[in-house]
């Protein structure tokens, strides 16, 4: 399953970062983690097996690099994972990474540092590889977990834009990961990132939480009791998101109760009537035209975030968490 360049430098050990690390390793690589601090990161990598080192100077990335290099005689690049916040990518390319001499190759789980600007690899030595599991970790280490040992591998999907020196190694690694070769989409970094953010902003969360959040408050004018307000807000959502998976938007859609594909139907055409389509069209252009991440160097949104969270605690706290409703309706 490993490639003779069988060993990746992960910078990270969040979601993603453990995820990957955990399976490499499983699968026979070498990895060596790094982390800027020592803090609950730093930890759960010590508690996972790892020997974590701390990035308390920029030589000792370049250091580990050279030396795997002359033990194991590799001529291929280096592979480099910054899997950390989008923000920092840029900040820590450039601090940590841009000096190295050696080969190597920048791998990004999001294209988002490279679609808005922030990572540019020094040519010729450094060049950028996306491979963006579509997934999050856990889910990622669960998947791994159920056939490893096996020949059977996953259905996850990742999008990928990998380099022609790099194709081989970064290849045997998703397949190291349990990905199918043919679940391995080629994108450009701006095609996955403007996917995801449009995913992100009209469906995932922009329009979840927000619907949401909406529902809840009607929910609470009806006098609904508090315990099934997470039964039909939560627990039905997870009927409906099982059944999308297994059946389709159209199978799903064709199983639910007459009263919700008629309540369906006429929130859809209000919802048209209102201009939401307009306005959320309006913020995909943006998206496309590169506007977003200048929104988010704005940081004033985030005040507008905390103010929101605040609210959803508030929220929150008129359900009743430890108690679930499966009554098996998805209507």
């Amino acid at each position: 399953m490993s490639s003779k360049n069988a060993c990746i430098h992960l910078v990270g050990f969040g979601s993603q970062g453990s995820a990957w690390a955990q399976a490499l390793k499983a699968s026979g690589w070498d990895v060596f983690v790094y982390l800027k601090e020592r803090g609950r990161g730093f930890e759960a990598a010590e508690a996972a097996g790892f020997s974590p080192a701390l990035l308390s100077s920029p030589s000792i990335l370049s250091e580990q690099i050279g030396a795997n290099l002359q033990v194991n005689g590799v001529a291929k690049p280096a592979l480099v994972a910054l899997l950390i916040p989008d923000a920092d990518i840029g900040p820590v390319y450039e601090e940590l990474v841009s000096h190295i001499q050696h080969p190597l190759t920048v791998v990004i789980g999001h294209g988002y540092a490279v679609y808005s600007g922030d990572l540019k690899p020094r040519a010729p030595l450094h060049d950028a590889a996306l491979f963006a599991p579509k997934a999050i970790g856990p889910q990622l280490s669960k998947k791994y977990g159920e056939y490893r040992g096996t020949n059977i591998r996953h259905e996850l999907v990742a999008a990928t834009a990998f380099p022609t020196r790099s194709n081989d190694a970064l290849t045997d690694m998703a397949l190291a990961m349990g990905f199918l070769q043919e679940n391995l989409v080629a994108v450009t970094f701006e095609q996955e990132t403007i996917g995801d953010l449009i995913s992100e902003q009209g469906l995932l969360c922009g329009g979840l939480f927000t619907l949401m959040e909406w529902t809840l408050e009607a929910m609470e004018r009806a006098h609904l009791p508090p315990k099934l307000l997470r039964a039909e807000c939560l627990t039905e959502l997870g009927l409906i998101v099982d059944q999308m998976i297994e059946k389709g938007p159209r199978g799903c859609f064709k199983k639910i109760s007459q009263a919700a594909q008629c309540g369906a139907t006429l929130t859809k055409e209000w919802l048209e009537k209102s201009g939401a389509k307009e306005a959320f069209l309006k913020q995909v252009e943006g998206i496309e035209r590169g506007e977003f991440s200048k929104q988010m160097k704005d940081l004033s949104w985030k005040t507008r975030r905390d103010a929101w969270l605040e609210k959803w605690e508030g929220l929150e706290g008129k359900m009743d968490p430890k108690t679930e409703v499966h009554d098996g309706s998805t209507s």
